[in-house]
């Protein structure tokens, strides 16, 4: 549980796992290499990748290393791909987008609640909420004229983006459970039906 001391132990512990720290790598020069890729989807409106490397280290460093990733993929990917201004107030929006996904999926198996939870936390409290204040402190105009764009985008694309983790999740989970990548608790048991067969 995330509110006990254990679990921030073995988040910190992560630090010293070698394990955590390639994965850590691999999914910080995954996420650089894609935020430069993205698929139009309407004016004004891309569909961007990057949340699924962000998901998956998060489920698999927790959330200490998790923000680190975020941060250091936000940093680089500016120099990488640069689309305007640096702006730290974006830096910090990708640390606590990477810190949602780490509380929501760390030793938790991604169910479609969770990713639900995680991307619609992250889309309209970290994208449109906080992303309208940087908007607006860097552009001038009023926080209700971003943010009312802002929540009409992240809503449209909340259901593609979790459909995509959701598949990713789907693909990869057995593979990292099977290389002890990730400590997940058991999947659920099905329930037995109470109503028993009388003999014949």
């Amino acid at each position: 549980m995330i509110w006990t001391k254990a679990y921030w132990c073995a988040a910190a512990g992560e630090f010293r796992s070698v394990r955590s720290l390639v994965v850590a790598g691999l999914m910080t020069a995954l996420s650089i290499v894609i935020s430069g890729i993205y698929i139009p989807v309407a004016e004004n409106l891309r569909l961007m990748f990057t949340f699924v490397p962000m998901g998956i280290a998060g489920m698999v460093c927790g959330p200490l290393v998790g923000m680190v990733v975020g941060l250091v993929s936000d940093l680089v990917g500016i120099v990488v791909h640069p689309t305007g201004p640096f702006f730290p107030g974006y830096t910090l929006s990708a640390i606590l987008g990477a810190l949602v996904y780490s509380l929501a999926f760390y030793r938790q198996r991604p169910t479609v609640w969770r990713v639900l939870l995680a991307r619609g936390i992250v889309n309209l409290f970290v994208n449109a909420g906080l992303g309208s204040v940087w908007s607006a402190m860097l552009m001038g105009k009023a926080y209700v004229y971003y943010f009312g764009v802002s929540i009409v985008k992240n809503l449209a694309m909340l259901p593609i983006e979790a459909i995509i983790m959701l598949e990713v999740f789907r693909i990869i989970l057995p593979y990292m459970e099977r290389m002890n990548m990730v400590a997940l608790p058991p999947r659920p048991q099905r329930k037995t039906s109470l109503l028993r067969r009388s003999p014949n």
